[in-house]
């Protein structure tokens, strides 16, 4: 069951229970101050990279091991970096709602588009997604600043739950957007800034860096 707080749309306790603690492949992010009950924080570090070898960088997922009660285990991520394999630098990434990705194993391992010219985090899973050219990403990993983002949401400001889903190409990012039990998929062009989408109400819209931006709607191009 959703809940709608202001403009901001969270999953129930139950949900995120199933979510985030019910398979011992979830990626989670959660102080030890909303750990489900009958959990335990183990400290046994697990690291976990995908590299672009184009540019010699590699995104890191610093995680730790979670005991579950009921002898099962689950991993929680408690840090995200790009780190430089040419100097071994490490600069990391906050994303704007961590909780939302740790609730529903939000992070993904496809972060590097096909030609490696793309790096794309979440944000949170009602914020998007933070998009970085390949040959730039230190650098503006280190000002706080990225080349672009992509989010979908309602004109009235309601967000919606975003999901990463693939890649089309050499660098077109697919994700999915969710709203009351719906799935709809977009694909967004960061080059072109074109965002294409399904054939829904023009109340949907989309954002990126630019401000808002035209949904290509399928069947209208």
């Amino acid at each position: 069951m959703w809940r709608v707080v202001g403009n901001t749309r969270f999953c129930s306790r139950s949900e995120w229970s199933t979510k985030c603690t019910g398979t011992a492949s979830a990626l989670c992010l959660l102080p030890a101050a909303v750990l489900p009950i009958g959990c335990s924080r183990k400290v046994d570090s697990l690291v976990l990279t995908k590299a672009n070898r184009k540019y010699a960088l590699t995104r890191i997922l610093y995680r730790e091991k979670l005991d579950l009660s009921n002898g099962s285990a689950d991993l929680l991520v408690n840090r995200v970096t790009i780190r430089d394999d040419r100097t071994g630098a490490e600069v990391p990434f906050s994303p704007e709602n961590p909780e939302s990705l740790s609730m529903s194993s939000g992070y993904y391992t496809d972060v590097w588009s096909p030609d490696e010219e793309i790096l794309v985090l979440p944000l949170g899973r009602f914020h998007g997604f933070r998009i970085f050219r390949a040959t730039d990403a230190i650098r503006r990993l280190k000002e706080g600043a990225s080349d672009d983002f992509i989010r979908v949401q309602l004109r009235t400001g309601t967000r919606l739950w975003h999901a990463f889903k693939g890649w089309q190409g050499a660098h077109a990012l697919v994700f999915t957007t969710g709203l009351s039990g719906t799935e709809d998929e977009y694909t967004y062009v960061p080059f072109t800034r074109m965002l294409d989408g399904p054939d829904l109400p023009e109340g949907f819209i989309g954002l990126n860096a630019q401000g808002e931006i035209p949904i290509r709607r399928a069947g209208r191009r």
